[in-house]
């Protein structure tokens, strides 16, 4: 007989609160009648205590009855019908008690329908259960309408910064808050700060609005907020929250007609709901600046900016270096004709020193370095048989190469004074391309027992053509990195500003003013329009700006150049010639020969050099009159000869002559001449220059006249 369960016999008996074990227990009731609680053990594995358990279960639910046979207790089923019996038993309790739970559930339900319409009180106390009680009012959600009376002065207030974490809050989830305020000197300090709150702030008079605490209405929530007192309660009772929403909506647009008086009523429907766009901006903004995430962006530009700084730097840096190239090239171009064949030959050993040709290279190099300044050294070699060794010929410092001198000045006299005399050997490796300068004018940088310069290079020539030597200018290379330190002083400030700025940064706490002002944009087409012509303005600010600073460091470096060439060539001029020179037919004498044929030179020797002239002083002020000019020599006053090559006749073409007088309407660029050597701007009927002068003097340290030397800018 198979006794064994099926299972949906089984699953039915489960449901019906039958566990495994007891089923197990019936199934070998059925199949061996009556058994004792250890061979029941035995036939189903289970221990005797748990057997023992199921039995009594299955007995107290008359199922299962003990009976005596040969004195042992064994358990069987009384009938089959009483299973059935205490299922039925146990669907019907089963049954009643669902009907009760769904009663009770009815009675809830009704309950609850009562109690809706009565207040839900809530109480919070000390400064944290305040704190509480303003994180459930941002955790409605929704509008934030609020009548008080301001006590405290943002600094003094006794949750400062807590509130300043509720404002992030607030603005994120863009929670705008609407404040009746009572009017006060305080209050208004308050209404100060909305652009910075993401608030707007109205103030009522005392006699319209009598608090002593805090009242705000969020959803069907009103809650009173005693901050003097550490109280705060919360009522949510929707009637009370609608006719409290009603009541600061009516005060709002009355105290806004008040404001607006004379210029139209304002409806409560656009009050509601209009955020100022620079409530929206400026809240955004402070919220970026006490947002987390604002640290990685600044550190982001940090780097940004860095790595643009060091770009820039270098960029100057190359700038300045060809700027300070140009500038010693030019002064050794210039100088180096100062120097005649004959005088140089004369100098090849120590010896030499006592000759007067020696004392006069000695002097006009002195004279070259006193003209320009940041001039280190000034000097003259030769080639000698050795094609790595050249020779000194003269240096401007060994006048007495004997003595002992501390020429760089760092209060210690070693090899980096040493002095040198006429033949002493010098390595030409040291330098680049020191070889070229026997052809030609060239700069370089190099190190050497001296220390670290750049140098320029010019040819010395004798009548023929032939080189006779070369004139060496040092300029210590510490001075670039000064040069280029100077320039980038804008960046300085630049950077203290932003240190400045992180540490107030590191004050504070997270979001992003740029992503608030672009969901603003998309909102605003013209808004828009305004930013976009906005960037593009600013992109081509940016762009003039970096053109412009590259025209001002040209404009500085062709100006230093030009006063470097101006004073080192204004020693090459005889002033007695000046003297023979007052007419045009002057120009027929060998004086101005002399003259023009030296401007022509300078000029040659640089080729930027748009025009070379030399002018004196007259009796009335800023007129001055030509000396001489290097495009005027015989071709006396005419406008046949297109000298500025723009294939038009005209003033711009107006040869002058000695005596033609000349209105300087540029302001003092020789006044401050007769001082030192300047630079300027210059226009004329010839054009639009940068101009170069420098005073020439006689042999009594008289002013005699200005050299001119001008590179054209345009028209």
């Amino acid at each position: 007989m198979n006794t064994s369960f099926p299972i949906s016999i089984e699953t039915y008996l489960k449901e019906a609160g039958f566990s495994q074990t007891e089923m197990l227990i019936l199934r070998k009731l059925l199949e061996e009648d009556a058994l004792t609680i250890r061979e029941l053990g035995a036939k189903m594995g289970k221990s005797v205590g748990l057997v023992d358990q199921a039995v009594k279960k299955l007995m107290s639910k008359g199922i299962v009855r003990r009976e005596h046979i040969n004195d042992q207790p064994r358990y069987l089923i009384n009938s089959l019908d009483a299973v059935v019996q205490w299922v039925k038993d146990d669907r019907k309790k089963h049954k009643e008690m669902l009907d009760r739970r769904h009663e009770n559930f009815e009675t809830f339900i009704a309950t609850l329908k009562i109690d809706q319409k009565c207040p839900d009180l809530e109480h919070f106390s000390g400064l944290e259960g305040i704190q509480q009680a303003y994180d459930k009012l941002l955790a409605v959600g929704g509008e934030i309408l609020t009548f008080t009376p301001v006590l405290y002065l943002a600094e003094d207030d006794p949750l400062r910064a807590y509130r300043v974490d509720l404002f992030r809050r607030r603005q994120i989830r863009k929670i705008f808050q609407r404040v009746l305020a009572v009017d006060s000197p305080l209050a208004r300090r308050f209404q100060s700060r909305d652009l910075f709150e993401y608030r707007r702030t109205l103030l009522v008079p005392e006699s319209e609005l009598a608090l002593a605490f805090e009242k705000t209405i969020v959803g069907d929530t009103v809650a009173y907020i005693d901050l003097k007192g550490e109280n705060a309660c919360f009522l949510k009772y929707p009637e009370l929250a609608k006719s409290e929403r009603a009541a600061f909506e009516c005060l709002w647009v009355r105290t806004l007609e008040h404001e607006h008086d004379g210029t139209g009523t304002v409806s409560a429907g656009a009050v509601s709901t209009v955020i100022p766009l620079g409530t929206r901006i400026f809240s955004h903004l402070r919220e970026f600046v006490l947002s987390k995430r604002s640290l990685w962006t600044i550190l982001f530009f940090a780097l940004l900016s860095g790595v643009f700084t060091i770009g820039l730097y270098d960029n100057n840096r190359s700038l300045n270096l060809e700027r300070i190239k140009d500038k010693v090239m030019s002064i050794a171009a210039t100088g180096a004709l100062q120097f005649d064949a004959e005088t140089v030959n004369a100098i090849w050993k120590p010896s030499d020193i006592d000759k007067p040709q020696y004392a006069k290279l000695i002097f006009t190099l002195n004279l070259i370095r006193r003209s320009n300044t940041d001039i280190q050294y000034a000097y003259i070699m030769r080639k000698t048989s050795d094609p790595k060794k050249l020779a000194f010929v003269a240096d401007a410092d060994s006048l007495y190469p004997d003595e002992k001198k501390d020429l760089n000045g760092d209060g210690i006299i070693d090899t980096a004074d040493a002095l040198n005399t006429p033949g002493e050997l010098y390595d030409s490796d040291l330098f680049d391309r020191m070889d070229d300068a026997f052809t030609h004018a060239i700069a370089s940088v190099g190190t050497d027992q001296w220390g670290t310069f750049i140098s320029g290079y010019a040819p010395i020539r004798d009548k023929y053509g032939a080189t006779v030597g070369i004139l060496g200018i040092d300029m210590f290379a510490s001075n670039l990195e000064k040069m280029t330190l100077t320039s980038l002083t804008p960046v300085y400030f630049f950077f203290a500003l932003f240190l400045l700025f992180m540490l107030f940064r590191f004050w504070a706490g997270n979001r992003s003013l740029m992503e608030e002002c672009f969901e603003v944009i998309k909102r605003n087409l013209r808004l828009t329009i305004l930013w976009i012509v906005f960037l593009i303005t600013l992109t081509y600010g940016i762009f003039f700006a970096f053109q412009q600073y590259k025209y001002h460091l040209w404009v500085e470096a062709t100006g230093e150049r030009l006063k470097a060439i101006a004073a080192t060539a204004a020693n090459q001029f005889d002033p007695e010639d000046f003297e023979q020179l007052h007419w045009a037919r002057d120009m027929k004498t060998e004086a101005y020969q002399r003259v023009h044929d030296k401007l022509n030179e300078i000029r040659n020797n640089n080729p930027s050099v748009k025009y070379a002239y030399i002018v004196r002083m007259t009796a009335t002020p800023h007129m001055y009159e030509f000396i001489a000019d290097a495009d005027s020599n015989y071709n006396l006053p005419n406008l046949w000869i297109d000298f500025n090559s723009d294939e038009i006749l005209d003033d711009a073409d107006e040869n002058v002559w000695p005596g033609f007088n000349y209105f300087d309407a540029n302001g003092d660029l020789f006044e401050k001449a007769k001082i030192q050597p300047v630079y300027g701007f210059s226009r004329d009927q010839w054009g639009y220059f940068i101009t170069g002068v420098a005073g020439i003097y006689d042999e009594n340290k008289q002013l005699v006249g200005f050299l001119g030397l001008d590179v054209v800018l345009g028209n």
